[in-house]
């Protein structure tokens, strides 16, 4: 529990600004599902699993296409919310590769000041999982690699998920001769 406020604090004082309400809101949301989580004994902590990210990508899409970043942070919160009654590392990754890429669509329009924007301001959404993956048994120095780590990958699908809301998504051509990632060969 130590940890958890420690964190909290430390994430509270990143910014100098005086915090608006909407951030508040974050910010007390990032504690109260940290504080859930490490009271559920979560398992030993696991390596970041790619398969996460991608089905964090393929949930962004579907979600944002439908219901823009107000869609996103009720699927975020739910997300996180989630963790506290059945945790699993692969799904606290797709939290967080959900929220990153909600983040980079967030700075493709930077005039955004909604309640969403706030939620998923940068550092407000890195916040949320370093707190959960510290609260999880992480120590903060792997907590820090681990997020850079999801940033990096996430950043990779990026192109592919984030595209302006009146773009149709369209799935990436393929050779349908290729193996997918589970050995299955496409029909020609």
């Amino acid at each position: 529990m130590a940890v958890i406020l420690i964190v909290v604090i430390a994430i509270a004082q990143c910014s100098s600004a005086q915090k608006s309400e909407q951030q508040q809101a974050a910010a007390n949301f990032t504690s109260q599902t940290s504080e859930a989580i490490a009271s559920a004994a979560p398992p030993a902590v696991a390596p970041l699993e790619a398969l996460s990210i991608k089905s964090a990508a393929k949930d962004f899409r579907r979600v944002y296409t439908a219901d823009a970043l107000a869609g996103a942070m009720i699927f975020s919160q739910n997300c996180y919310e989630g963790l506290a009654h059945e945790f699993s590392w692969a799904r606290l990754d797709e939290c967080g590769a959900f929220d990153v890429m909600a983040v980079q669509k967030l700075d493709a329009d930077p005039g955004n000041t909604s309640s969403e924007a706030a939620y998923f301001e940068s550092e407000t959404a890195a916040g949320r999982y370093l707190a959960a993956v510290i609260s999880a048994g992480e120590n903060p120095d792997a907590a820090d690699q681990r997020l850079a780590e999801l940033q990096t990958r996430s950043a990779a699908l990026a192109p592919r998920v984030i595209v302006p809301q009146s773009e149709p998504i369209q799935a990436p051509e393929t050779d349908t001769n290729q193996e997918d990632e589970a050995g299955w060969k496409g029909q020609a």
